[in-house]
């Protein structure tokens, strides 16, 4: 009797981090989906979405990067503690390039999954997500998001429903993108 009493709990208490976590994120997406029709320029809009996207899915950092007119890409913000924000950033400029370049999104685990040859400048990176800003066909950008250290050791991975809900913000930051060029 003890034994199933435990079993429903623990699994009570695991719907109801399932729900807090759905609840995340749709309150992200809903925040950036207003932010990004409301009076407010492309930069607060983008602002909003690095804050959104990191609020959504519990890690402590987020960069967005941007397509310049000579097909690199340039950091327009990030997001999170100041310490290693920037820096670490900028080491995940190459990595988000190589997003661009397949054209899919990348997620994986510590420095040493990222795609390409240096990881200096990265830290110590836990988890980590790339996910290209794209709208009819054409990429115009990619959200980053990460995690460090402090990461709980008990969530060693990107929790389920974590990447479509950080896809879903791309989807909708790529809009914003897209009608801003036009």
């Amino acid at each position: 009797w003890l034994a199933a009493a435990a079993h429903a709990a623990l699994a009570a208490q695991s719907r109801a981090a399932e729900a807090r976590r759905r609840t995340r994120h749709a309150a992200a997406l809903a925040e950036f989906a207003r932010a990004s029709v409301t009076d407010a320029n492309v930069a607060e809009a983008v602002h909003v979405l690095a804050r959104v996207a990191v609020q959504a899915l519990g890690v402590r950092h987020a960069a967005i990067y941007r397509m310049k007119d000579d097909t690199t890409l340039r950091i327009e913000v990030t997001h999170g503690p100041a310490p290693a924000r920037d820096t670490q950033a900028r080491a995940l400029q190459m990595p988000a390039a190589e997003a661009v370049r397949a054209q899919r999104p990348l997620a994986g685990r510590g420095s040493e999954e990222l795609p390409g040859a240096d990881w200096s400048g990265t830290g110590e990176i836990t988890v980590w997500a790339l996910q290209p800003l794209m709208a009819y066909g054409r990429v115009l950008g990619v959200l980053a998001v990460w995690d460090g250290a402090e990461r709980h050791p008990a969530q060693p991975e990107w929790e389920r429903g974590d990447l479509e809900a950080l896809a879903a913000l791309a989807d909708q930051g790529a809009l914003l993108f897209e009608h801003a060029r036009r």
